[in-house]
């Protein structure tokens, strides 16, 4: 984001300098557009890996760092390997068996991944409820998880930069 600050001061230096209002009107689209189809080009490659996701049952775990040099904490899916035929069991249910081991049959597949976008901060408490099982659709070969947001952002995301695309194309070429 701070390349693309700096370039854009530098692109409205050179147009001051040269002093051609059309020239800062070119650059300033000529920008915005190479914007829009970098986010073009972003979600859409999110709704291609969307796709070829396999939707899955899931519990919200927490929200925590992916990676140690992440910057933004991102919401975590607890997915059971078959959960069709096994479902979740409740953290209770596998206290107190009395063997070190216990009865974890259904918890074997068991496994936790991040959503492939952060959280988002302000409505935590409405958007993430860990007493509630909800869909997910996993990206096993990168390891994330699309949840409902995800999806969200991702279809709107791509619509809305597709729709400013086209109408800073459009306003450049008429």
């Amino acid at each position: 984001m701070s390349l693309l600050i700096f370039i854009f001061v530098i692109a409205v230096v050179v147009c001051v300098i040269i002093g051609k209002p059309v020239y800062i009107y070119l650059g300033l689209s000529g920008l915005m557009l190479a914007t829009c189809a970098a986010m073009v080009i972003i979600f859409t490659i999110a709704l291609v890996l969307l796709i070829f996701s396999k939707r899955k049952k899931a519990r919200f775990v927490r929200i925590d760092l992916p990676y140690r040099s992440d910057r933004y904490k991102c919401a975590y899916y607890r997915i059971c390997g078959d959960t069709a035929r096994t479902g979740f069991r409740s953290d209770s249910a596998t206290e107190g068996t009395g063997s070190p081991a216990g009865d974890n049959s259904s918890l074997e597949n068991v496994e936790e991944y991040p959503c492939i976008y952060p959280e988002e901060g302000i409505f935590r408490k409405k958007l993430y409820n860990p007493d509630k099982e909800c869909t997910v659709f996993l990206t096993k070969r990168f390891r994330r998880v699309f949840d409902r947001y995800a999806v969200i952002t991702t279809i709107i995301g791509l619509v809305f930069g597709l729709g400013m695309g086209g109408l800073l194309l459009a306003m450049f070429l008429f």
